[in-house]
């Protein structure tokens, strides 16, 4: 900071000087020379006549199994630069020597490792002032690559820090961004317990964002320890991809035979074991990318497979993630293509745009995941508060209304067949069925669960409305697609709402219409019942409000109808989806679950 200042100061004094020493562009060194034969004593390079002129920086042909290369090149003039310094990427190990003796050492050359590995990111080595004549560098490499990749640059230091940040700023950014939406799934996730989507992006998009951030070289002008960056850098990559599996298995099921689990468990040994591996100096960090490579090949088309399927069932969030999974996975694959093929000047790393279009698709997913649970938990208070109204009111009325119905019987026996008697009685008794909705949603739901087949259930539910169907045109199908099995539930709660909704689709089909009822396994762990009408529709406004208390379409309505059942569904763990289109129908999803854990 104090040479920047003090260039500055300078730059004042002699400004056409020091602003075309600043602004100088870098010079890409030529001319090298390379041998592989070491000599004694601080300055042996001088005696050494076999050093060959070579073109190729990295691995030049003659290597045979030899792990210490020495590099010469002269510099230009010097005088060029107000802070003279290289930009380069070396393999491993590296040391740099001007003629009068060590100017930089990066690497662990007291190692014994068998497969010491820091990656290849771009170093930025300052010379000092005065650097004049031959540079020579000392290369240490074990793996299968030694030497400088893509060549060496001569130029200004502060010049090579701010392009090496101006390239990769963007990177960094989005990193950090990835990194902070990880943390706000997290905190949703622990705000609303039990929604482990949440989780699962939270893991993926903080891996991500640590991933790209140490795939920066700008990391390394901070914090320059390679080898944990490397082990970061493994980690975060396993990490993200084991959440991307994890949110897969969350939101649309594990799949037959739980395949989509035991993938993930397949990345998740991989990974434990090839960093033990390498920590014991068994396997190359190289080799882990490349066998890895082949792992996500094969296993990543399965888990397009299942979220397809999900798709094309038309499962909440399935074309949205199979969008983005589609991208990312197009991105992954055209990257292993070029480093595969040597393909990385052709075009930039896709991988980072795909994550980036992948991570913006499950926020809206989980946009609209978070937005139905607010909503859910909108509904909840307003139960609440109908459940504390209904407990106050609902006794004190059902005993005049008792009184008054018993008395309407008596009239009606006394006064002949007067209809204004037959009126009252029946608002009597449609006082008494709110009255009883109201205490039901005033009390806990007590559910007695057993094993039982859906099919018999609905065809008892249409039997009860076969004289309404006629009378109103109504043509009922009830399809089974595949083998349902029994469930967990309370077979006369369920029956209670799908009676519930059966009688809203008919009475939304006053001029008559179809209604199909299917009957199908959604996921291993759960079912699916589907009402479909042609009745008039919803506006979007109004099934916004479905659910809310006294809120109803219906001319004589009350609300409290499906209120009713959706605490009934939820009390069997499940889940209620309506959508609609005015003039087209209505759409009522059921998920239940197969089984229903107890405590």
């Amino acid at each position: 900071m104090l040479i920047h200042l003090f260039e500055g100061s300078t730059a004042l004094a002699y400004p056409d000087v020091m602003n075309d020493r600043l602004n100088a562009q870098p010079v890409l060194l030529t001319n090298w020379e390379y041998t592989w034969d070491a000599g004694e004593g601080d300055f042996w390079w001088n005696a050494v006549s076999d050093w060959k002129p070579v073109d190729k920086l990295k691995n030049p042909e003659d290597r045979m199994g030899r792990k210490d290369l020495w590099l010469r090149v002269r510099l230009p003039d010097s005088s060029t630069f107000s802070d003279p310094g290289i930009l380069m990427k070396g393999y491993d190990n590296v040391e740099i020597y001007n003629e009068q003796g060590l100017v930089y050492r990066f690497g662990d050359w007291k190692s014994s490792k068998k497969h010491p590995y820091y990656g290849t990111p771009e170093r930025i080595v300052p010379l000092p002032g005065g650097t004049q004549g031959m540079l020579y560098f000392h290369l240490n490499s074990g793996s299968s690559n030694i030497g400088i990749k893509e060549g060496v640059l001569y130029g200004s230091e502060s010049g090579f820090v701010k392009q090496m940040v101006r390239e990769e700023f963007g990177r960094a950014v989005l990193g950090v961004t990835y990194v902070l939406a990880g943390l706000v799934a997290l905190y949703v996730y622990i705000a609303f317990r039990g929604n482990k989507v949440f989780l699962d992006f939270s893991l993926f998009s903080a891996s991500f964002g640590i991933y790209s951030i140490c795939r920066t070289s700008v990391i390394y002008l901070v914090f320059d320890h390679p080898a944990l960056l490397t082990y970061a850098e493994l980690v975060s990559l396993f990490a993200g991809v084991i959440g991307i599996l994890l949110f897969v298995e969350h939101l649309l099921g594990a799949g037959r035979f739980e395949y989509i689990r035991r993938i993930w468990q397949i990345h998740l040994i991989y990974a434990i074991g090839t960093i033990l591996l390498h920590t014991w100096q068994v396997f190359s960090v190289m080799a882990i990318i490349d066998i890895y490579q082949i792992v996500l090949l094969s296993t990543m088309p399965l888990v397009l497979v299942r979220i397809a399927q999900c798709a094309v069932k038309r499962t909440e969030g399935a074309r949205l993630l199979l969008a983005g999974t589609i991208i990312i996975c197009l991105a992954g694959v055209l990257d292993i293509v070029q480093y595969r093929l040597s393909l990385s000047m052709m075009f930039a790393p896709l991988t980072y745009l795909g994550v980036l279009a992948f991570i913006f698709m499950l926020i809206i997913l989980l946009i609209r995941r978070f937005t139905d649970m607010m909503l859910q938990v909108r509904r909840t208070e307003k139960l609440s508060l109908v459940g504390q109204m209904a407990a106050g009111m609902a006794h004190e009325l059902r005993n005049p209304l008792t009184i008054i119905s018993g008395f309407l019987q008596l009239s009606q026996k006394q006064a002949g067949s007067a209809s204004y008697l037959g009126m009252m009685s029946s608002e009597v008794s449609r006082m008494n069925e709110i009255i009883s909705d109201f205490l039901l949603l005033s009390k806990p739901v007590n559910s007695r669960f057993d094993r039982h087949h859906l099919m018999p259930l609905l065809q008892e539910t249409l039997e009860l409305f076969e004289n309404q169907c006629r009378d109103a045109g109504v043509r009922v199908i009830l399809e089974e697609e595949g083998k349902v099995p029994e469930i967990d539930c309370d077979f006369n709660q369920l029956k209670q709402v799908f009676i519930n909704m059966v009688k809203n689709s008919i009475e939304a089909m006053p001029e008559g219409g179809q209604l199909q009822i299917t009957l199908s396994v959604l996921t291993k762990h759960r079912v699916q019942i589907r009402l479909s009408d042609q009745g008039s529709g919803i506006d979007p406004e109004d099934l916004a409000r479905i659910g809310e208390p006294f809120f109803t379409t219906k001319d004589n309505g009350t609300g409290l109808g499906l209120m009713v059942s959706n605490k009934i569904i939820e009390n069997h763990s499940g889940k209620l989806n309506i959508s609609s289109r005015p003039g087209i129908g209505t759409t009522i999803d059921v998920i239940l679950p197969i089984e229903i854990k107890t405590t």
